[in-house]
């Protein structure tokens, strides 16, 4: 190729000095100067397609599938190798239309999952985007959480992702277990000073998985059953037991038919949090996923 570009250029000096003198026509020099543009023209192209022998990934990150091996022959726009970025990873969960209202751009996330337990606790991430339509199959909306951390993920892994909705510092809680249902509606066995249970209905204003805050009825201090008191009867003595030397206000209540009490507790320095459904903003699992 540019053996013929230089002879194509030694013949168009040839032929414009020929043509000076009247030796040749003018469609001899203009077929030389066609000739010269066309070698050049397919020189870019040549150019252009070593170009194209020379595959570069749009992303940084770590090839995770390689769709070709050496010696394949290969088509244009077949794919050749899946490139993943372990620095961007994203989740997506897939929140009940009924809890969606709660759910705000910026709320934190907590993650759990099986497969890391290489690490003690995942990195909370944040709510970065809310689809603005419903899946009308599945009656959920498509939210995509930033994980800026992403110690102990993969891409693929599924896990637990709990929204936090609302939070309140210094919360009166119940634990959860000690909650009994009847007719859908909680209650707890609440021991009074005369180490009666009493059966109280909970009126609950925000819970996580292992505590609940009620609107109202309850005070620090106060004992409520937490082992036994599905079968247990409003009216029944209890008496307090301490399996651990627990100070007297966190002992552990026992009644004749072996229900356990635990004094209602005050959150601590760490707020309490809520989140969604069976009242917890949260789906059970979420894939984690690579974003370019």
């Amino acid at each position: 190729m540019l053996f013929e570009i230089a002879l194509a250029q030694r013949n168009l000096a040839r032929d414009q000095e020929l043509k000076e003198r009247g030796v040749v026509s003018e469609q001899v020099l203009e077929r030389s100067k066609a000739e010269l543009e066309r070698l050049q023209i397919a020189k870019r192209d040549a150019r252009r397609s070593l170009g194209y022998t020379t595959v570069r990934s749009p992303i940084s990150g770590i090839v995770t599938v390689r769709h070709i091996k050496y010696g394949d022959l290969v088509a244009p726009n077949q794919p050749l190798f899946q490139i993943t970025d372990f620095n961007s990873l994203i989740a997506e969960v897939f929140v009940p239309e009924k809890d969606i209202a709660r759910v705000r751009l910026g709320a934190s996330a907590r993650l759990q999952a099986l497969g890391a337990k290489d690490v003690e606790t995942l990195p909370e991430g944040v709510v970065q985007r809310i689809a603005p339509i419903v899946d009308p199959r599945s009656g959920t909306v498509k939210v995509t959480l930033d994980l800026p951390d992403t110690r102990g993920l993969r891409p693929g892994m599924f896990v637990d992702v709990h929204i936090v909705v609302a939070s309140e510092d210094n919360a009166l809680l119940i634990p959860r277990r000690a909650l009994i249902y009847e007719n859908d509606q909680p209650y707890v066995f609440r021991v009074n000073s005369e180490n009666r249970a009493k059966r109280v209905r909970v009126h609950i204003a925000i819970e996580d998985n292992d505590f609940v805050k009620p609107r109202d009825g309850f005070e620090t201090g106060q004992q409520v059953v937490i082992a036994g008191q599905v079968g247990l009867k409003d009216g029944a003595h209890v008496e307090s037991i301490d399996k651990t030397n627990k100070p007297p206000q966190e002992a552990e209540t026992k009644p004749t038919q072996e229900a356990e009490a635990k004094p209602t507790q005050e959150a601590e320095t760490k707020p309490t949090t809520a989140s969604s459904p069976s009242g917890e903003a949260t789906t059970p699992t979420a894939a984690a996923t690579s974003e370019p």
